[in-house]
């Protein structure tokens, strides 16, 4: 794009701020619209939670605990963040860590409102048509997650 070659392009966090340096205009920021929009989902087959439910669990235990830090620990999760995105500007991780740490819900569960706008989405776009009539309930299991609310699993982390 700074050279021109193309128009337009889809970019993340910490890459925006790069695209700003450029003089770039952001047109749209999911995270940030009015309509609520799944922004990273972890995803399993039916037959995986129903066969391993303790396994995955136990995995969104662990990864509760990380939202955690992440919303209450900047200076554990800021390194963590630059090693695994690859940053080496503290400035850059700073503003990374400022937005995506904002993005975590505690607990973790997914939006049927976000689906749902995902559905109305496809609906309208050739060869999509069957998503007028999908139910968004399909598309996603907070079953787990209840679970660990029920068990007072998320008391923990207030």
């Amino acid at each position: 794009m700074a050279a021109g070659t193309i128009d337009a392009t889809v970019v993340s966090v910490p890459f925006t701020f790069e695209a700003e340096r450029l003089n770039l205009s952001v047109l749209a920021d999911f995270a940030t619209g009015p309509d609520p929009f799944p922004q990273s989902n972890l995803v399993v087959r039916r037959e995986f939670l129903r066969s391993n439910r303790d396994i995955l669990k136990r995995f969104l235990m662990a990864y509760v605990e990380a939202i955690h830090t992440i919303k209450t620990d900047p200076e554990k999760a800021l390194p963590i963040l630059k090693r695994y995105a690859r940053i080496s500007d503290d400035r850059i991780a700073r503003r990374s860590y400022d937005y995506y740490s904002k993005l975590f819900s505690q607990p973790p569960l997914t939006d049927d409102k976000g689906i749902d706008v995902i559905l109305r989405f496809l609906a309208g776009q050739p060869g999509y048509a069957v998503a007028k009539n999908a139910k968004t309930g399909d598309f996603f299991d907070n079953s787990l997650l209840l679970e660990l609310q029920r068990d007072g699993y998320f008391s923990r982390f207030r």
